[in-house]
């Protein structure tokens, strides 16, 4: 799931109850911990997407270094010299939000099986490579307008 902290987005993977939205990234991290979960942070320095910014000192356990939504890769590169600094797995994700966008960026992660929780402990363990291409610009733009035309009309009509 992702939760939406008071600084921005958390992945949480491997649980099953619902943590509260915009807690404090720690607050919410903490929770996640108790309830089983894997950590990562998506698209730290992407403030168009409720990035939360730096992830210095948060117990995570991956941080998104490629985000192939990006227009531009200044965010993607900042994340991955964050991520190296910090000796912090690095992951990507497509950050799909219309089929066409859907596998642009993927993680390549090794894992003992093919089981969810080798999956999450092959995560926690480091075992991943970010991989994949940027989404094309044309299908970006397109999906920003879109979404910009419905905050416009729920902006002047209500609930659209």
């Amino acid at each position: 799931m992702e939760v939406t902290s008071s600084k921005g987005h958390i992945l949480i993977l491997g649980v099953r109850e619902d943590i509260e939205p915009l807690l404090s990234p720690e607050e919410t991290i903490r929770r996640a911990r108790n309830l089983g979960g894997t950590v990562i942070i998506p698209h730290p320095f992407k403030r168009s997407s409720h990035g939360i910014g730096s992830f210095e000192g948060l117990d995570i356990d991956a941080v998104e270094v490629f985000n192939s939504r990006c227009l531009f890769n200044g965010a993607n590169r900042k994340a991955a010299i964050e991520a190296k600094r910090l000796k912090i797995p690095g992951v990507a994700g497509s950050d799909s939000h219309i089929p066409e966008m859907v596998g642009q960026a993927y993680t390549e992660i090794d894992a003992s099986e093919n089981t969810p929780e080798a999956v999450l402990r092959a995560i926690r363990e480091g075992n991943v490579s970010p991989a994949g291409k940027n989404t094309p610009k044309h299908i970006i733009l397109e999906q920003m307008a879109g979404s910009a035309k419905r905050k416009i009309l729920t902006k002047l009509f209500g609930k659209v």
